[in-house]
C-alpha cells in the first residue's frame, strides 16, 4: 500500500510538472526569478567592491574610531563654550579655531578627503550634512581669523559660529 500511494504521488508530480512546463504564466514567473536573481548577485558584487576600494572593510571589522574620541570631544566643546563666555576677544578667536580643528578632525575620521577642513567641505553634500551651507560660511570666519591679524570678531558672531560648528558636530554625533 505504501508503494502505491508513493507512486501516486510521483505521478500527479510528474502531472504538474508537465502542465506547468507548458504555461506561459509560469514561464514569465522563471523568467522574472531568473532576472532578479541575476540583479540580485550584481548588487551583492558592487557592494563587495565598494567594501574593499574604499576601505569600508577595515571599518566593519575594527569598528569606527569615532567612539575612541568622542569623550575628547566633547570636554573640547565644554572647554570652547566656557572660552566664549569670556570677555576677551583672543579667547573667542581660540574658540573658533579649536572648534573648526574638532570638526575636521571628525570629518578626517569618518573619511572626507582632504587635509584641511575647506577641502573635506567640498567633498560633503546637503544630504549628508544638514548645515553644510552654513558651515562653509563659518569656516570662512576662521579663515579670516587666521590670515587677517587685524579682523574683529564680536561676541554675537562668535557665538553664532560656534553654535554653527557644534550643531555640525552634534549631527556627526561627536558631541552631545
Amino acid at each position: 500500500m505504501n508503494n502505491i500511494e508513493t507512486f501516486n504521488l510521483i505521478s500527479y508530480l510528474e502531472q504538474g510538472n508537465a502542465f506547468l512546463e507548458k504555461s506561459y504564466l509560469f514561464r514569465g514567473f522563471k523568467f522574472i526569478l531568473a532576472f532578479y536573481l541575476i540583479l540580485m548577485a550584481v548588487a551583492m558584487i558592487l557592494m563587495l567592491y565598494r567594501l574593499v576600494k574604499y576601505d569600508y572593510w577595515k571599518v566593519l571589522m575594527s569598528g569606527s574610531e569615532l567612539p575612541n574620541v568622542k569623550g575628547r570631544m566633547q570636554l573640547t566643546w565644554e572647554k570652547s563654550v566656557e572660552r566664549l563666555e569670556s570677555s576677551n576677544p583672543n579667547k573667542w578667536k581660540a574658540a573658533i579655531l579649536e572648534l573648526s580643528s574638532m570638526l575636521n578632525e571628525i570629518l578626517g575620521i569618518v573619511g572626507y578627503e582632504g587635509v584641511l577642513l575647506g577641502e573635506r567641505l567640498e567633498h560633503i553634500q546637503t544630504h549628508q550634512l544638514e548645515n553644510i551651507a552654513e558651515v562653509i560660511e563659518a569656516n570662512k570666519v576662521k579663515n579670516l581669523i587666521v590670515q587677517d591679524d587685524e579682523f574683529v570678531l564680536t561676541k554675537e558672531e562668535a557665538k553664532r559660529v560656534a553654535e554653527v560648528f557644534g550643531r555640525a558636530l552634534r549631527l556627526l554625533e561627536a558631541i552631545e
